[in-house]
Order: structure tokens, then C-alpha cells, then sequence
């Protein structure tokens, strides 16, 4: 799988966040839509590149926020009966 295939699908699955995306990216809103949309044949390595770095970050939080505990939830085992 490239890296546009990659990121194609990791867009698509956070579809409503698009314009955050964009922003932090550098692109705009536009433009995400018309690559998804295949109207972009040769969307060029900056903006992909770009686009591929807000994906890596924002797995990387996901991951961070997986391994946090929440509030009030005990780190010992339960106790035996």
C-alpha cells in the first residue's frame, strides 16, 4: 500500500474532521475534498507529505490516549475471592 493509499483511507475515516485536518496541515478544506474525491491525479509530494505528518501525529495522540487510564480506575489486580 503507498503512502496516498494509506492516507486516503485514514482520511476517510475521519471524514467530519477534515477542515481541522486541513488546517493543521497547511491545505485546504478544498483540496482534501477534490483528492478524495479523484479529481487530483498528481496531488504532489509537499502536500502529501504534509497531510501523512497530521496522520502520524494523530495516531500517535490516539495511542497515547489508549494507554491512559481513566479517572478513578485502579491499577491493581483484583482482589482474589
Amino acid at each position: 500500500m503507498t503512502t496516498l493509499e494509506r492516507l486516503k483511507n485514514w482520511l476517510e475515516t475521519e471524514r467530519g474532521r477534515w477542515p481541522a485536518i486541513a488546517a493543521e496541515a497547511g491545505v485546504t478544506y478544498n483540496w482534501i475534498t477534490r483528492l478524495m474525491q479523484g479529481r487530483i491525479q498528481n496531488p504532489g509530494v509537499d502536500r502529501v507529505e504534509r497531510l501523512s505528518t497530521v496522520m502520524r501525529r494523530e495516531k500517535r495522540r490516539a495511542n497515547r490516549k489508549q494507554k491512559v487510564s481513566p479517572p478513578g480506575a485502579s491499577t491493581s489486580p483484583p482482589a482474589q475471592l
